[in-house]
């Protein structure tokens, strides 16, 4: 009894002669299923997806902080040049 095994790549099955070894189907199912342990999401994957979203929050944590300092430097202007013309008034 010879036993058929063909594995290339993670991608591939292996190929079991179920009716010649006498499996039950339940058995040649089992062992069909246990052949698909490929992970969709690799470490690497994760990695980078996790650096994508940490630049996205820091990008807009700078846009935040500039606007924050652009509507600050805004009002010490309107302050500084309200009391301009208010001096020139008097």
């Amino acid at each position: 009894m010879k036993s058929i095994t063909k594995t290339a790549s993670p991608w591939c099955l292996d190929f079991v002669p179920a009716s010649t070894g006498r499996m039950e189907p339940e058995l040649a199912r089992k062992t069909l299923e246990s052949q698909f342990r490929v992970s969709l999401l690799t470490a690497n994957d994760a990695f980078f997806i996790i650096e994508d979203l940490w630049v996205i929050l820091m990008n807009l944590d700078v846009l935040d902080l500039a606007k924050s300092q652009e509507r600050t430097l805004e009002s010490c202007l309107s302050v500084s040049l309200s009391e301009n013309t208010n001096l020139n008034t008097v």
